[in-house]
């Protein structure tokens, strides 16, 4: 079956409506109706494994574990020979994050107030200038540790410690206690559907959490950067470098609003599979430009033509390819095959939406301008300079 050519319309140009409509649809869904919230990866969490022998009710396990402030990042649940066996992934309790805060705060100021503990009290001199900096800094901390206290439901006063070491010690004692008292909560959530059930938690810290957010985000912005300068080296003019940033901008927003829609959160897969978007957005949308600015023969639309179908090809089996991870995914009930099938379709049809209404219109309307105005549109480039003939 032969495409059309979407360029022989008399209007072509009002196309560039329906990619400006999904994206502003996908920011609207992102950021007001469903934000996509951070997975485990990112933000921290515990994974659950449970093996009961009957089929546990998933649909008020969550709403359980919800009422109790729990945030389900992810689940499934499938028998196997044991009975069945289900996997959660949600957010740590609110106690447990709040406390972790706490013992940070303290432990950040910990080391500045003992040199400055050891250096006051080594001088016994009424005047020690450093003693009302002690007082100060030290009030600060007994703050911090008396909200801990409380937290783990204690009735102490830090400033009954006269020596941090020791206060240190019991700061640790209370977070092991307050953290022992919401795992045992969590499993007696989980155990309340099936008391027989072998329960397995195991939590990601958020401070590896966070670190995997700093690289994720010194990934973006390197890559971010070699891209424009790469395209920029290949077009040497403006509008067509930045057409092509913008379609990669554009096929992302169109896969994070899938991911909106369908409650998929940001994680390690789901980040993944939007940086894989990201190389082969630039795959088609460098067709389009160097089909349109390099060759000559032909009309205008017939070269954007030409460069849709070879991009349609590409597309469309890079889609059948993830569609089948989707069945895949259907079949096994494997939610990491399911995260990347999805977002990857998402993005790739996207993709098609933005490359050959956004990105073409953009570039078409581009040359037709300059043509009229006699400009040269353009200037040899490092590629030319390396791969003549």
């Amino acid at each position: 079956m032969e495409l059309p050519n979407i360029y022989n319309l008399k209007n072509y140009k009002v196309l560039i409506i329906i990619p400006i409509f999904l994206i502003l649809l996908s920011l609207a869904s992102i950021f007001i109706f469903n934000p996509i919230k951070l997975g485990i990866d990112f933000s921290g969490g515990i994974e659950i494994q449970m093996i009961s022998k009957n089929k546990p009710d998933m649909t008020l396990l969550l709403t359980k574990l919800k009422e109790n402030n729990y945030t389900v990042f992810s689940y499934s649940s499938e028998p196997n020979p044991a009975g069945y066996f289900s996997y959660l992934e949600i957010s740590r309790s609110a106690t447990i994050s709040k406390a972790e805060k706490l013992k940070s705060d303290f432990f950040s100021k910990y080391s500045t107030l003992l040199y400055l503990e050891l250096e006051t009290f080594s001088n016994n001199s009424a005047n020690n200038p450093k003693l009302e900096e002690y007082k100060i800094k030290r009030g600060e901390i007994d703050k911090i540790v008396d909200e801990l206290f409380e937290l783990d439901g204690k009735e102490k006063n830090s400033s009954n410690y006269s020596s941090l070491n020791a206060l240190s010690k019991e700061v640790q004692n209370t977070f092991a206690s307050i953290y022992s008292k919401e795992n045992q909560r969590l499993r007696e959530i989980l155990s309340s559907f099936d008391k027989e059930a072998s329960i397995s938690l195991k939590e990601r810290s958020a401070t590896l959490s966070s670190d995997f957010i700093n690289r994720s985000i010194q990934v973006g912005i390197i890559s971010f950067i070699l891209v424009t300068i790469a395209v920029f080296l290949i077009f040497r003019t403006f509008i067509p470098s930045l057409a092509v940033l913008a379609g990669a901008v554009a096929d992302v927003i169109m896969a994070l609003g899938l991911m909106s829609v369908f409650s998929i959160p940001l994680n390690l897969p789901s980040f993944a599979t939007l940086l894989m978007l990201v190389g082969f957005s630039l795959d088609t949308d460098i067709l389009l430009t160097m089909n349109l600015l390099k060759r000559s023969e032909g009309s205008l639309k017939e070269r954007a033509y030409q460069a849709m179908k070879t991009g349609f090809t590409m597309s469309l089996s890079t889609i059948v390819a993830f569609l089948t991870l989707l069945i895949v995914a259907y079949i096994t009930k494997i939610q990491l095959y399911f995260i990347i099938a999805v977002v990857a379709i998402g993005g790739l049809i996207g993709d098609l939406i933005a490359t050959w209404a956004f990105n073409a219109i953009i570039l078409m309307h581009y040359i037709e301008e300059s043509e009229k105005k006699g400009k040269k549109i353009y200037s040899t480039s490092l590629s030319d300079l390396l791969f003549r003939n």
